[in-house]
């Protein structure tokens, strides 16, 4: 069942799962030098971030909420507020739906992975950078940089918990075909062969590559906006295999689904749309 709703207030995108610890979440820079801090719990603006985007970025706090970094997927910032000393060149995009997804490496609290997606089926893909935080004195660097995974790829990431409740597995779609890419990365790094299944409607638009690609809270639902066909999909999710299946196609009401969200409890699916203000709820 699907209702229609006029928003008051426009929509921002903010890479980010239910996945990470609570307080690892608080702290979010986006858009024309942004933010947002939850930890009071309620949201306080922030002035001071250094990103300056109209799409996809990630920040990432400790455990206390206390910020350690953020990213637009092309420079990455520390707790100061000033880029990294490697921190440049990363192959995101500003023009990236979902440019870039922050993840700490299972077992590690110093070790963070930062995985991008290149705007518009360009040539950097998917990659994924290290950012060690015992650098430069606690504020961090980054150590290895733009780890080619596959290319092309579309602007679609996300990161979702395995079913172990320690790894996490990286979500990403090709870029002509109807496969998804899933890697898991462990204890020991990112497994480079990738859990493919070809499930779903196949891209033959090419804007097909913009729209969000977000996780149920349960991490059994997958749900993708499709911006160039009008489209979004709707998959289950086995965290355990990393296998997407069942896939249910949903209209669009306008045109151009872009961002996509679950609600706290899953059962409800929302869809908003570039260029207007109306948001579909799916029950």
């Amino acid at each position: 069942m699907m209702r229609s709703f006029i928003l008051l207030a426009g929509l921002f995108l903010f890479t980010i799962t239910q996945s990470i610890a609570q307080r690892e979440a608080n702290i979010w820079y986006f858009g024309a030098n942004a933010g947002l801090d939850f930890n009071s719990g309620v949201p306080v603006p922030l002035t001071n971030g250094q990103v300056n985007t109209a799409e996809g970025c990630s920040a990432i706090s400790d455990s206390a909420g206390n910020l350690l970094f953020y990213t637009d997927g092309l420079w990455v910032y520390n707790r100061n507020h000033t880029s990294m000393p490697n921190g440049f060149g990363l192959l995101g995009s500003n023009t990236s739906n979902q440019s870039a997804l922050i993840i700490r490496q299972p077992g590690s609290f110093t070790t963070y992975y930062i995985f991008t997606v290149d705007g518009g089926n360009g040539p950097g893909g998917l990659c994924y950078s290290v950012v060690d935080m015992t650098a430069q004195g606690g504020l961090g660097d980054v150590t290895s940089k733009n780890v080619n995974l596959y290319t092309p790829t579309t602007e679609k990431l996300a990161a979702v918990k395995h079913a172990n409740g320690l790894d996490f597995w990286i979500l990403s779609h090709e870029s002509t075909t109807n496969n998804f890419q899933v890697y898991l990365l462990t204890a020991a790094g990112v497994n480079t062969t990738p859990v493919i299944s070809s499930v779903g409607t196949a891209f033959t638009n090419f804007a097909d590559f913009n729209g969000a690609l977000k996780v149920s809270p349960s991490h059994t639902k997958v749900g993708m906006a499709v911006w160039g066909s009008d489209y979004a999909e709707l998959f289950d999710f086995n965290p355990g295999t990393g296998v997407l299946s069942n896939p249910i196609t949903l209209p669009s009401i306008t045109t151009w689904p872009y961002g996509l969200a679950f609600s706290p409890s899953g059962q409800r699916l929302y869809i908003s749309t570039e260029g207007s203000n109306e948001l579909s709820q799916w029950d």
